[in-house]
């Protein structure tokens, strides 16, 4: 083809446009000297309805990222926001949960329920010692003690057999046939008849049996006597303090030196006056304490008078 222009070069930056599709006319070519269809001259801004809307503060730009950026919400690398902390991160002088802080002491545990366990083992262990050493005594004292202690001087007249004639009070059990000797009277201890005599509270009217009484104060008891002649008031007066009353008998005794005698194992008290206050005294003192067997009863014993 020839005329009045040379043939263009094909220009690598303007690649040529694609062929038109069939059944429609190839587009016109560009007027001379135009630019190529999409080129911008430098400095050009495309109007305000091409420009990409403005992103509010703290949004990263949308659409692809220079290199160093993360993806969109996120961080520079190496950067951590305000008030961040690593897992596992503990800061000085925390202490990570169930461990003591360094150089700390681990947390007191509760020792009250420890306290009051000890307290109660010391208590019951006082307690049996206590026991023990009561059982101690109780094995080791001579037969003639009495359990609860004794003696004259609180009360005044009072003979103490066990201090000054110990070989008087042997426990000798004797038959029941033997009429025994005593060397006081009314006896106050010494040999007896096996069987004791009651002595639940009871008031004989009529003399009872000197060993069987004996036995009865072995057993713990008191026993009152009194001159057969003493007047029925006064008799009385005896029989209301020994009525109802265990470890206790009232019995004339014909002989006896003085209105009124007190027995127990290995003590005498004798008085002329029922409304003597010593009366009262001995009972208390000796009513069951002067025993030689403890716990021995008084009841289911012979409750036959002399002659009866």
């Amino acid at each position: 083809m020839t005329g009045p222009y040379p043939p263009q070069e094909p220009n690598p930056q303007f690649p040529p446009p694609p062929p038109a599709p069939q059944g429609f006319p190839p587009p016109a070519p560009p007027a001379p000297g135009s630019p190529p269809p999409g080129f911008e001259p430098p400095g050009f801004e495309p109007p305000a309805h091409h420009q990409p809307a403005p992103q509010p503060p703290g949004f990263p730009p949308s659409g692809p990222q220079p290199p160093g950026y993360g993806a969109p919400g996120g961080q520079p690398p190496g950067f951590q926001p305000s008030g961040f902390q690593p897992s596992g991160f503990q800061p000085s002088g925390y202490a990570a949960p169930g461990h003591a802080a360094p150089g700390g002491q681990p947390p007191k545990q509760g020792n009250r329920g420890l306290v009051v366990a000890l307290v109660s083992i010391v208590g019951v262990l006082a307690l049996l010692c206590v026991a023990g050493i009561a059982g101690v005594f109780w094995f080791l004292r001579d037969d003639d003690t009495p359990l609860l202690g004794g003696g004259s001087d609180d009360i005044p007249g009072l003979v103490d057999y066990r201090k000054d004639h110990p070989d008087w009070l042997s426990r000798d059990h004797r038959p029941q046939e033997e009429d025994i000797a005593y060397p006081m009277t009314p006896p106050a201890g010494g040999p007896h008849h096996p069987q004791w005599q009651q002595c639940n509270g009871d008031v004989y009217t009529a003399p009872i049996d000197n060993g069987r009484a004996v036995h009865s104060l072995e057993h713990g008891a008191v026993w009152i006597t009194y001159q057969p002649d003493l007047p029925s008031a006064d008799v009385e007066k005896l029989a209301a303090r020994v009525r109802g009353n265990d470890y206790m008998l009232l019995s004339p005794y014909p002989g006896q030196p003085a209105k009124v005698s007190l027995q127990a194992w290995g003590y005498q008290l004798q008085v002329s006056s029922v409304d003597d206050k010593r009366i009262d005294n001995f009972v208390e003192r000796y009513r069951q304490t002067a025993t030689l067997e403890p716990g021995t009863p008084c009841s289911t014993g012979f409750t036959a008078t002399e002659g009866g």
